[in-house]
């Protein structure tokens, strides 16, 4: 009998999700894809060069509790940024990029991440059970085709992004990054808290940054917004400024009743400027 409830134990526990292998959380908040470099890091961030990140960065609900902080006691329960790893700049209106590890996670591709904005809490004192009250700025999978670093490893890079609201108030800006990873049916969710310095209003138009993954450590073109930039050929010149500084643009009227639209020498230099194809 005994010998049969540790064997049924057994495979009890092979059965469950390797709940202890599982960990994830923001290592940049503010990615930049063009540069490849973070402009704005999560509290207390202590930096992938830390042995211990695993056991030290990691903050995991489990069961759905009825009752935890938000925000890791301790590491993640007060704004404290380094020189090394400091804090991001909120821009309203401006998209931001999202870069975290995949840490083995392979399996759990369709699990969901979320980017939660309370404009109403205070994140240190804010308990899990509130996380209803937050606005969600960005939501994905965690991983995706095309949000990923190629080859597919337990350490590669995934990104996602957030759009802070148009209307924020004045004072730092409170978010989390938090993976709905629910392996544990009775719930499992990881949080990563982090601030933005207001900024203010962004420039207008913008065009925000979209992560395009690389592929064999090769950084990709990347795309930089839903607007195109074209810069004007060296061969069309660009008027500027009101209709009398653009020169050359009729044709002289005496010219036109002898020639009848024969001349030469007297076109816009406008019109005639080939066009370049906008690629």
């Amino acid at each position: 009998m005994r010998s049969f409830l540790l064997t049924a134990a057994a495979l009890a526990t092979l059965a469950l999700p390797q709940l202890a292998s599982a960990h994830t959380w923001a290592d940049c908040i503010d990615w930049d894809p063009v540069k490849r470099q973070c402009n704005g890091y999560p509290r207390g961030y202590p930096g992938r060069e830390d042995v211990n990140i695993n056991t030290d960065y990691t903050y995991l609900f489990s069961g759905t509790p009825s009752s935890q902080p938000m925000c890791r006691p301790g590491r993640q329960d007060t704004a404290n940024y380094s020189a090394k790893y400091p804090q991001g700049v909120a821009q309203a209106g401006k998209t931001y990029n999202v870069r975290y590890e995949i840490n083995g996670h392979q399996a759990y591709a369709t699990s969901k991440v979320k980017v939660l904005y309370f404009p109403d809490e205070n994140i240190d004192t804010l308990d899990y059970n509130k996380r209803s009250s937050a606005k969600v700025v960005g939501e994905w999978n965690f991983i995706t085709d095309g949000q990923c670093d190629l080859p597919l490893t337990n350490n590669t890079s995934c990104y996602g992004s957030y759009t802070l609201p148009d209307d924020l108030p004045s004072g730092d800006i409170q978010l989390v990054y938090f993976w709905e990873f629910n392996a544990n049916p009775a719930g499992q969710q990881y949080s990563t808290c982090f601030d933005l310095k207001n900024g203010g209003a962004m420039e207008r138009p913008s065009a925000s940054a979209t992560v395009s993954p690389v592929t064999s450590g090769v950084a990709a073109p990347v795309a930089t917004g839903t607007s195109t930039d074209v810069t004007p050929s060296a061969n069309v010149p660009t008027a500027t400024g009101n209709a009398s500084e653009v020169v050359g643009t009729t044709t002289p009227r005496k010219c036109r009743r002898k020639c009848r639209g024969q001349c030469s020498g007297s076109s816009s230099p406008l019109a005639a400027a080939p066009t370049s194809p906008v690629m």
